[in-house]
């Protein structure tokens, strides 16, 4: 079986001509006996319906075929591993505009060029990161979400922590926090207490 995808996220991609109707065309030019399309959703979000559905169609020995690359995977590593997954399951893959399939010895290079590109752009995002960390540790700047909650906060949660006959639950309801995060702000407290003393 031949199945299709097609998307299209914004007006503006449909007068530039990737409209889902000249998608249709060309893949119905090219023997695609279902076609699957998402209108009015963004590449880069992890779920799109209509993809999801034709992947638990696909067996082995179907065809993927898309009118460009860029209709079917989110980033060129999410791109990848969908042909990888295809590649597991017996699935050919092909790409109309780049004239890439997956089942010719030069369309299996070009996507093991494209795998060995997002293998590095990987690779430098998590070089990136860690230079960025390091640098933010060397200023004295921590990582994660910034605190909600002051010193006079944590002094409060101390002297309630100290109050007698108030469950966890009812102290934490007290400051308007969870339980979690009532314990986080005693733990902050001790913390300046210390740093205080030293």
């Amino acid at each position: 079986m031949i199945y299709g995808y097609a998307r299209v996220s914004t007006a503006a991609q449909a007068r530039e001509g990737t409209s889902l109707d000249s998608q249709k065309e060309v893949l119905t030019a090219a023997g695609a006996e279902r076609i699957f399309t998402d209108a009015g959703v963004s590449g880069a979000k992890a779920s799109r319906p209509a993809l999801d559905e034709m992947l638990d169609h696909l067996r082995e020995g179907d065809t993927v075929v898309v009118a460009k690359l860029d209709r079917m995977g989110r980033s060129l590593s999410h791109l990848i591993a969908l042909v990888e997954d295809f590649k597991k399951k017996g699935v050919i893959f092909r790409s109309l505009s780049e004239g890439i399939d997956s089942s010719t010895p030069a369309g299996r290079l070009m996507l093991g060029v494209f795998g060995s590109l997002a293998e590095f752009e990987r690779d430098r995002i998590q070089e990136r990161t860690s230079i960025g960390r390091e640098a933010a540790r060397a200023a004295g700047r921590r990582g994660g979400r910034p605190r909600k909650f002051d010193k006079a906060m944590a002094q409060k949660a101390v002297r309630l922590q100290a109050s007698e006959g108030l469950t966890a639950k009812e102290r934490a309801a007290a400051l308007g926090v969870s339980v979690a995060t009532f314990y986080r702000l005693i733990h902050t407290a001790e913390e300046t207490e210390a740093e205080e003393i030293s």
